[in-house]
């Protein structure tokens, strides 16, 4: 099924791959941006090491169980357990994930 060789290959390609995996860290998607026709581009705020929203105002306190999931840019959601609290964030309209305050996507 599969030759000598291709099997001493096996742990050097899956090292590779979980290096690659590890490269490619949604924990570099920190800040919080949403985008409308209206406003552009607009930083709202960050995720905190503990997954919660900091509004970029900072006039409330961190709140939500968030997170970045993959995609092109990564989008942003937090549970419906956990919700922001006083969020700034709109109803409707894109909100994503970048790694600036320059909301790049």
């Amino acid at each position: 099924m599969f030759s000598r060789s291709s099997m001493l290959a096996m742990p050097y390609l899956m090292a590779l791959w979980v290096a690659y995996a590890s490269a490619v860290n949604l924990d570099d998607y920190r800040y919080v941006c949403s985008y409308d026709s209206k406003h552009g581009k607009q930083w709202k705020g960050a995720l905190n090491p503990q997954r919660q929203f900091v509004p970029a105002q900072g006039s409330t306190p961190p709140s939500g169980d968030c997170k970045c999931s993959q995609g092109s840019p990564p989008r942003f959601s937090c549970e419906t357990e956990s919700p922001i609290k006083n969020s700034p964030l709109p109803a409707v309209g894109d909100v994503y994930c970048a790694t600036d305050n320059q909301c790049k996507k």
